[in-house]
């Protein structure tokens, strides 16, 4: 459910969170409205202002528009319709508009809780896939808790550590979730075999009427929900650890780690109309990485690497340069092609690898396969489709080419080999070039990605200007280039920029002061007082 854009020049108010959001024109001579107006504790109005790099001014400038607009005209979204919200990287920038932006989301995803059951309803209604168990019947999502809802709630919960009362509604839902979806042992005689999970559970009465069937990155998505909070008790980490073991003990094949795509209850289902593994599997790999670089239990390494292996040794065909979307029980191809999210789980789950192993071989196979990839495609752009090493012309290009930019990022991050911030700049280049089409906007993806690689390509400072009045005129050049020209509504600036030397100069009230500064991680300014840094 894609959310409709801002219209350039809108002003949406979110009143609630004492902020005033305003999208703003790039045009080099015109006076530049803030990103986000926001309050300090104190009262006192901060405008916030990116210039200087395209990819860091269009990240922020996504991420607030999409958050902002969600949070006004579907805020129900927030009930686990998005991947993930605002990303930490605006937190360690000092961004406070993304902390009113994250209490609100907090407010709106509580807000609906159930008071008996404590459960959650989830974002809209919509009609869900046949229950294997009762195929003749049909349910929706009305008025019922995905099971993969407490991530959700823990990621709230770690952006404010010292909000007790959000911390007591996350822990209130960690159990809540664990009480009404947790499927008992149907054999007596096993009492401590591991049993699956229900998808979807009625918030009112904390049963029926539910859903059997789940996804197999549901199990890693409660997992994580539940060993990522930070009061997190052992007999949670316990019961999260039997539902992992419950998907690695059940697998699609009996001789390779290949894995069930979905699960009813206490076994995988088996269709015999896809019998094949699918790279949708990957997902709860990748879940597996990341609980075990958070918990340090080198099991679930184990198990990632073991399917990661099969993907990387028998998905990959090296006539074609590309993996194939899915394996039969056997290991061997089912299909010829690869498409959709299949493209980007194989790419990270090398990235992942390389972590654990430090062994080149992953990163040497993801330049193959992105070059493939980059190169059957047009101007350095990936295709939707690829099939026996060719491009599948009508599919088009992929409308997501800022998850590919994610991975090359990652993969700088973990290797620093410039060849990947080589490819992640110049795909970064194409992307801006290309506009909306070629980004993924749901869950603010597209601007998370843009913002890591400003990040990536050049140190980006804070710099904080206390001026002497509001709407104090302020413009900032380098090397003579004017980059930001405004009339700040208050009498605080937060400008974020690369790390270099500028010149500022502001005008209030018929005085003009004119200041060069070497911008550094941080810096205030008091205008027209000295520089004083604060690193």
């Amino acid at each position: 459910m894609p959310l409709p854009r801002p219209l350039l020049g809108s002003l949406i108010a979110l009143t609630a969170a004492g902020l005033v959001w305003l999208t703003h024109s790039r045009a080099p001579s015109a006076s530049l409205s803030p990103l986000a107006v926001a309050e300090r504790p104190d009262g006192q109005p901060e405008a916030y202002y990116a210039v200087g790099n395209e990819a860091l001014t269009t990240g922020l400038t996504l991420l607030t528009d999409y958050w902002t607009t969600l949070l006004n005209e579907n805020p129900n979204l927030a009930r686990g319709h998005t991947d993930h919200y605002l990303p930490p990287a605006l937190k360690d920038l000092g961004y406070r508009p993304a902390d009113a932006l994250m209490a609100q989301l907090a407010e709106t995803f509580f807000a609906a809780r159930d008071p008996k059951t404590g459960l959650i309803p989830y974002a809209y209604d919509a009609e869900l896939p046949s229950d294997p168990n009762d195929p003749s019947a049909r349910t929706t999502t009305a008025n019922k808790q995905p099971v993969g809802l407490i991530d959700r709630a823990a990621e709230l919960c770690r952006w404010s550590p010292s909000d007790r009362t959000l911390q007591t509604r996350c822990t209130e839902l960690a159990q809540s979730t664990i009480d009404h979806f947790d499927v008992p042992q149907p054999d007596s005689r096993q009492p401590g075999a591991p049993t699956g999970l229900w998808g979807w559970v009625d918030v009112a009465s904390g049963a029926a009427p539910r859903h059997a069937l789940t996804l197999t990155q549901d199990y890693g998505q409660v997992a994580l929900g539940l060993m990522t909070l930070a009061n997190a008790r052992a007999d949670w980490r316990s019961w999260a650890d039997q539902k992992l073991q419950f998907v690695w003990q059940h697998p699609q094949s009996p001789t390779l780690p290949l894995l069930y795509e979905q699960f009813v209850l206490t076994q995988g289902l088996e269709r015999p109309e896809e019998p094949s593994s699918d790279t949708d599997t990957l997902y709860f790999v990748r879940q597996l990485f990341e609980l075990c670089h958070l918990t340090n239990q080198p099991q679930y390494c184990n198990w990632a690497m073991a399917t990661t292996n099969v993907w990387v040794e028998r998905a990959w065909v090296p006539e074609w340069g590309h993996f194939v979307r899915k394996l039969n029980a056997d290991g061997s191809p089912a299909v010829d092609s690869l498409y959709g999210d299949g493209k980007y789980n194989t790419l990270y789950i090398l990235v992942q690898a390389y972590r654990v192993t430090g062994d080149r071989a992953y990163l040497d196979r993801l330049q193959l396969a992105w070059n493939t990839l980059k190169n059957l495609g047009e101007n350095g752009l990936a295709p939707e489709m690829v099939r026996q090493g060719s491009r599948v012309a009508d599919q088009g290009l992929d409308p997501q080419q800022t998850i590919f930019l994610d991975i090359l990022l990652e993969a700088y991050a973990a290797s620093n080999d410039p060849a990947f911030l080589r490819a992640a700049e110049n795909l970064g280049d194409r992307i801006l070039e290309q506009g909306e089409s070629a980004m993924w906007l749901e869950s603010g993806q597209a601007g998370v990605a843009l913002l890591k690689l400003a990040q990536a390509r050049q140190a980006i400072g804070r710099l904080e200007l206390d001026l002497p009045t509001a709407n104090t005129h302020l413009t900032l050049s380098h090397r003579g280039q004017t980059l930001l020209h405004t009339q700040v509504p208050g009498k605080i600036a937060i400008v974020y920029l690369p790390q270099a030397t500028y010149t500022i100069v502001t005008q209030s009230e018929g005085d003009t002061h004119t200041l060069p500064i070497q911008l550094g991680e941080s810096m205030q300014l008091t205008v027209p007082s000295n520089v004083e840094t604060a690193n």
